[in-house]
């Protein structure tokens, strides 16, 4: 499941005109969020750290990219957002923690301001809904 795309890119050679211009700085790529996607974050706080761990891989397994140690960002329809919330909730179980599913409207996330190290979301002045 793809949801960011890559900074990884490769210099063209320099006699192919027919080569378009690759993105070689240290800003992130555009990223895409698709008309029925919505961004949002997710936060968690369990005691346990095997069950963090869970929680961590699932988020990462719907796309989802880590901004803090038990926070989560991605984009996600309402459907996975459901599934995703499911899955968390029966990974804490009767254990102690919180689990906190945070949708950000469209206009509100092009707001978000950053500094710091790259989040795969850094430049949110370039996030493209289509």
């Amino acid at each position: 499941m793809k949801r960011w795309l890559s900074h990884r890119s490769t210099t063209p050679s320099i006699h192919d005109s027919n080569t378009p211009e690759i993105h070689q700085s240290n800003t992130p790529m555009p990223i895409i969020i698709p008309k029925n996607e919505s961004p949002l974050f997710v936060i968690y706080d369990v005691e346990a750290d095997k069950i963090r761990n869970k929680m961590h891989d699932t988020c990462k397994d719907y796309g989802l990219r880590p901004v803090q140690f038990s926070v989560m960002l991605g984009t996600l329809t309402a459907t996975k957002t459901k599934e995703l919330f499911a899955k968390l909730k029966t990974l804490l179980g009767e254990k102690p923690g919180t689990v906190l599913i945070i949708p950000v409207c469209r206009e509100d996330f092009r707001k978000i301001l950053h500094t710091g190290e790259p989040l795969g979301l850094a430049h949110v002045p370039f996030v493209h809904f289509v």
